[in-house]
């Protein structure tokens, strides 16, 4: 049996255009979806501390959250025809999306890009990360409608162990999709380079030799990847040349690992992930390393 996709649903609207891509991407990959909903309690009595709930509360919230997940599961069967399973949980949502997402060994997890307000944690830079941290599985952040399935992908490579493994869970994930990888160069402290004396002739030398050196690591990065990519060298710092690179190439679903490799490496892109998540105007899809 296939491992399955792992969507996380608190019924707002982010949450809504999350399960709809899990469940295409399910259909798509041949593959169950499981729809997991977190009642957070804790939140939920502080909430009925400030306000006047008891006078418009109905029933039990959990039982409702219950049925409601149910009927969102069934629907996703009708209009899908894929196998769907859900289950609501209580506790702290990071927490509990990670233990769902390994008790059922997922390949994926999909999450909206917020939550339902002060009833859900801000998922980007929240959820997103702890979840991406405790499970160990790829998370994708959807912001954007399902209009079918992602057609231009696009995967930021530093050449490190977890690009590649992101480079090839984007071609596994999205096998008809045009596929660009993108590297970022820079000659390091060139400001300061230039500050002690260095001409323009100088730094333009520098950045032929990354240019170069960036293209043969490209070339070693390819050979350890099964599938055909668009190659993409840029100078300039990483989060920027990725943010262009999104909207030159408009590209609809943006990959990226999660941790780099040298220490340079690390000091250059290790906010990347973070940032990218943030500025994106496109899904983001998170990889952590092997």
């Amino acid at each position: 049996m296939k491992a399955p996709i792992v969507a996380a649903s608190d019924f707002s609207p982010s949450a809504d255009l999350a399960v709809e891509r899990a469940a295409q991407m399910a259909k798509h990959l041949n593959c169950d979806l499981r729809l997991v909903h977190v009642f957070n309690d804790s939140i939920w009595a502080s909430v009925r501390n400030v306000y006047d709930l008891e006078r418009w509360l109905g029933g039990d919230p959990l039982l409702g959250a219950r049925e409601r997940l149910s009927r969102q599961a069934d629907d996703l069967v009708r209009r899908f025809g894929i196998d769907v399973v859900a289950q609501t949980l209580s506790g702290d949502p990071a927490e509990q999306i990670s233990v769902a997402a390994l008790a059922s060994n997922a390949r994926l997890l999909v999450l909206g890009e917020s939550g339902e307000s002060v009833l859900g944690e801000m998922l980007l830079g929240g959820t997103a990360q702890k979840v991406l941290d405790r499970a160990r599985l790829p998370v994708l952040v959807v912001r954007s409608p399902v209009s079918g399935n992602y057609a231009r992908v696009m995967v930021a490579s530093d050449f490190s162990a977890a690009s590649r493994h992101a480079a090839q869970l984007a071609l596994d994930f999205c096998a008809d999709a045009h596929h660009l990888l993108l590297h970022s160069y820079v000659v390091p402290m060139e400001g300061r380079m230039r500050m002690a004396g260095a001409s323009d002739e100088d730094i333009n030398r520098y950045r032929g030799q990354e240019q170069e050196r960036s293209r043969l690591a490209m070339q070693e990065f390819l050979a350890g990847v099964s599938g055909a990519y668009t190659q993409r060298l840029v100078h300039g710092f990483p989060v920027d040349a990725i943010l262009d690179g999104v909207t030159r190439n408009d590209i609809d679903l943006l990959v990226v690992g999660k941790h780099g490799g040298s220490a340079l490496g690390e000091r250059l892109l290790g906010s990347v992930p973070q940032n990218v998540l943030h500025h994106a105007n496109c899904d983001v899809m998170l990889v952590p390393p092997l």
